[in-house]
């Protein structure tokens, strides 16, 4: 039974592990200066629409959640979450047949074990 739990307890970490995204796809962008230039981006939105957006903002400089060309937001935000959303399936998929794996197990040995106490 040990075991049972020090490896459900491996499953968890591994998931919170994988399930952390960048933080700068979090982030807001980080205006810096008060300069009437106006500079034209993207950002990664991370609403109910998660994709990158266009983004202009008057600033000298823009930190954090700021891309020059719409490929790099998506190479960095949001294929990623894509490809976490696609082994999250997986996990689940299989931590869900795991899981009635050990249940079916248990019941199974449930008899076996009032028996021998």
């Amino acid at each position: 039974m040990k075991f049972l739990s020090e490896l459900l307890l491996i499953c968890i970490l591994i998931s919170l592990v994988f399930g952390q995204k960048d933080p700068i796809c979090s982030s807001e962008p980080v205006v810096s200066g008060n300069c009437t230039q106006a500079i034209k981006g993207y950002t990664y939105a991370t609403g109910r629409h998660r994709r990158c957006k266009q983004l202009r903002l008057a600033a000298c400089t823009i930190t954090g959640n700021y891309f020059r060309r719409r490929n790099e937001c998506v190479a960095k935000c949001q294929s990623r979450i894509l490809v976490e959303s696609e082994f999250f399936n997986f996990w689940n998929q299989a931590m869900a047949q795991l899981l009635s794996a050990f249940t079916i197990l248990i019941d199974f040995a449930r008899p076996w074990l009032r028996w021998n106490n």
